[in-house]
């Protein structure tokens, strides 16, 4: 059992450069050329333990012959909320919201909407263990009382997935985010800690909304 285990383990990371491998590569205007994945933490979210996460460091070359390393991690979070899922939905895709719910994000501003008034863009301020990130980010998907699909092209490198659904009554709430976290930043943090520390963000954020939602809705 063991023995396949790790076989599973050993062939989701081979799959996992494959693709970003590929990705690298048939991007013509790609400034960087991927040399090297490797998986530190391989996991999934269950019931039992929802936070489980992935973490890969990815080594990149630029043009200038540069070695440059970055921490790739994916945190899974899951929460039932008592409140309609029209309610939920409505309150967490906006951007404007998340600084009464997110502690660590202490600004949202510029929010631009399409041509249905749903969110576009936005600009936002963020501090992580002490350290002030200003960047922007783009909804790449936007169903209404289903799924958003966040990334932060500045700043902090992230995509955020949010799937909204209904089990048991209640609004399900899944998100999953993928982040890098550069190396010079890891040379002030200790890496554990910063996961960890993003870790308990996630479920501070959920707890939070959760609490709003559930007391807005009683």
């Amino acid at each position: 059992m063991r023995g396949r285990l790790e076989r599973s383990r050993a062939s989701t990371a081979r799959n996992h450069y494959e693709q970003t491998r590929l990705e690298c590569a048939t991007k013509k205007d790609a400034k960087t050329l991927l040399l090297a994945l490797r998986p530190k933490h391989l996991g999934c979210a269950t019931p039992a333990n929802p936070r489980r996460h992935t973490h890969y460091q990815i080594q990149t070359l630029t043009k200038k012959g540069v070695m440059t390393t970055q921490t790739q991690t994916t945190i899974h979070k899951t929460t039932l909320i008592t409140a309609p899922l029209e309610q939920v939905f409505a309150y967490y895709a906006n951007p404007s919201n998340n600084p009464e719910i997110w502690p660590s994000l202490v600004e949202v501003k510029d929010v631009v909407l399409d041509n249905e008034g749903q969110p576009k863009t936005f600009k936002w301020v963020y501090k992580m263990a002490g350290m002030r990130f200003e960047g922007s980010s783009e909804y790449l998907e936007y169903v209404p009382n289903k799924r958003v699909v966040i990334q932060a092209k500045s700043g902090i490198h992230a995509t955020n997935t949010i799937d909204f659904s209904v089990a048991d009554g209640k609004t399900q709430v899944r998100e999953q985010m993928d982040y890098s976290i550069p190396i010079p930043l890891l040379g002030k943090v200790a890496e554990k800690f910063l996961i960890k520390l993003n870790e308990n963000e996630m479920t501070t954020i959920h707890d939070n909304l959760k609490a709003r939602m559930e007391s807005a809705y009683e």
